[in-house]
């Protein structure tokens, strides 16, 4: 993939969050509140300047009450949907019946959970020597 198309994906991703985001009527720096993050952070992931880490986008998927891959949606290299990568069961679901606070506690779990691990070098593993 070329700088170029990553940096049109980047900036489909972050549109793709600041529609989510709007949507449900939160301000950046409301989602920044409840992500523990700063609003700038925000602003950088949906101008496509800052390419989030994994669990950032899990969390924020979890504030927005969506799934990771609905993220993704038409942000493929390819102009595919992505959804072709998505179990049928999942597509479409309907999290309605969720309640926010919810989804709040999962994502801020996983947030926890994935800093809590830290680096290799933190937990005093050594790399493996070949």
């Amino acid at each position: 993939m070329s700088t170029t198309s990553y940096q049109r994906f980047l900036w489909t991703v972050g549109r793709r969050i600041q529609s989510f985001r709007k949507s449900r009527g939160l301000s950046q720096e409301q989602l920044a509140e409840r992500l523990d993050m700063d609003r700038v952070s925000i602003g950088y992931i949906e101008q496509g300047r800052r390419s989030p880490k994994l669990s950032t986008l899990y969390a924020i998927a979890g504030v927005l009450g969506i799934h990771v891959y609905d993220i993704f949606i038409g942000a493929e290299p390819d102009g595919t949907d992505g959804t072709e990568h998505v179990p049928k069961r999942m597509r479409g679901a309907d999290h309605s019946g969720i309640q926010q606070d919810q989804w709040n506690l999962q994502a801020r779990r996983s947030l926890l959970a994935a800093e809590s691990l830290g680096t290799d070098k933190e937990r005093g593993i050594q790399p493996e020597s070949r």
